[in-house]
């Protein structure tokens, strides 16, 4: 949530706490129209057990051909709505624990 609307589209991505920043196999989701997400890790449902540094980031939309929504500045790294606040596990301020069936509370972030 950001300023207590949903962050339609917005990348949520967990790394392990005290561990370095992989791209890949993180437990990730994005952002639906009713603010939730649902984690997967490698494309498997779920999130391993764990404490996390959340980062989340919410590319601007821009309207591609046919009307479908495309992110702008993806490939240049930029158009993050939320100004990079929350894009980097070394920077972000962002916890969430795992543990087994787990519904994390809402991020209500401010832009």
């Amino acid at each position: 949530m950001v300023n207590n609307k949903p962050a339609v589209g917005a990348l949520v991505m967990l790394f392990p706490e005290g561990g370095k920043e992989a791209k890949y196999n993180a437990p990730s989701g994005t952002v639906g129209e009713d603010g939730t997400f649902t984690l997967s890790t490698a494309g498997s449902p779920g999130a391993p057990a764990g404490k996390y540094v959340v980062t989340i980031i919410w590319m601007e939309q821009s309207s591609g051909p046919g009307g479908e929504e495309k992110s702008k500045g993806a490939a240049k790294g930029g158009g993050d709505r939320l100004k990079g606040a929350y894009a980097k596990a070394d920077k972000s301020k962002l916890r969430a624990e795992i543990n087994g069936e787990t519904t994390l509370e809402s991020f209500n972030l401010k832009q």
